[in-house]
């Protein structure tokens, strides 16, 4: 959505396994999750999972075909 169309199959895999890869390091890591969520994540939120979400959105908004449009 972020790019306005649909993402390709290899871009969807990568992103897949970034989410999985990070959730799995905050899962292992609770002070990773801190850094992330100083306080505390959403009520009701997995920490680990929120966290890996930031980052999945913090990796997508960050692409340079959504910075720069053209």
């Amino acid at each position: 959505v972020c790019l306005n169309r649909a993402p390709k199959a290899d871009e969807l895999t990568a992103l897949e396994q970034y989410y999985f890869r990070k959730r799995q390091r905050l899962e292992r890591d609770a002070a990773l999750v801190a850094q992330q969520f100083p306080g505390a994540a959403a009520a009701g939120a997995d920490p680990a999972e929120a966290a890996a979400w930031s980052g999945v959105a913090s990796f997508l908004l960050n692409l340079d075909e959504f910075i720069a449009r053209e």
